[in-house]
């Protein structure tokens, strides 16, 4: 009797193991599989795109600004429109047509100097808003993309970040506007020639390729298209 009934268990336990084995073998063939491949290349731009301007490198500089003019001729020309009828009517000359010669005979030859101190700072790196389709190639798990170059977002120096070092006349705001303007070329000849550009390429593609790989691809592949070949040069 024991005999019998210990091969009605073996038997019992082999039909629920083969049963068990049937009806959760999908389970292990998912386990078996190869990762989700991701295949709409539309929506993958379109991802992309709303990155917008990824920063991947900053340049800071700190500038060191001279201007002077030596007389009221000379103020008068480089700020006409604003100041010509307050210096004349201060030198009691009320025709705007008499000579520059008579101006500054009429006031005291003098040099007006300002030096100023400027901080600023200057952000590059790809903008993604430029992704194209055709750049952006999709393979199963494998992305292949071609980024635009880099470029300079911005050159920031606000008013705030400008301070006077040394100021002999007088200075006033329209008189330093143009100065100020021109230190924001100045910082980003400076930040280029220092290599903000490569700098920015060389972290842009390690940063970029975590970026795509939490999209969920296994292989990132990136290029860096020349500004020229973009443009159809």
């Amino acid at each position: 009797m024991k005999k019998i009934i210990t091969i009605i268990l073996i038997a019992a336990t082999l039909a629920a193991g083969f049963f068990a084995a049937y009806k959760y073998s999908h389970m292990l063939d998912f386990l078996k599989r190869e990762p989700l491949s991701i295949d709409k290349t539309a929506n993958i731009v379109e991802e992309i795109k709303k990155i917008g301007e990824f920063t991947t490198a900053c340049y800071y500089e700190e500038l060191a600004l001279q201007d002077s003019y030596n007389d009221t001729a000379q103020l008068l020309g480089r700020n006409a429109d604003k100041l010509a009828g307050k210096a004349l009517k201060k030198i009691g000359l009320g025709n705007l047509s008499r000579k520059a010669d008579k101006i500054s005979a009429a006031v005291t030859n003098s040099k007006n100097e300002i030096v100023l101190i400027g901080k600023g700072h200057v952000r590059a790196g790809f903008d993604l808003g430029k992704i194209r389709e055709s750049d952006i190639r999709v393979y199963g798990d494998t992305l292949d993309i071609t980024l635009p170059p880099a470029e300079v977002f911005d050159i920031i120096m606000n008013p705030s970040d400008f301070t006077t070092e040394y100021e002999k006349g007088t200075w006033s705001h329209e008189l330093t506007k143009p100065l100020k303007e021109h230190a924001k070329i100045i910082l980003e000849q400076n930040a280029i020639e220092n290599g903000i550009l490569v700098k920015a390429e060389e972290n842009g593609l390690t940063q970029l390729k975590a970026v795509f790989t939490a999209f969920g691809f296994n292989q990132v592949n990136l290029t860096i298209t020349k500004a020229d070949d973009r443009n159809g040069k």
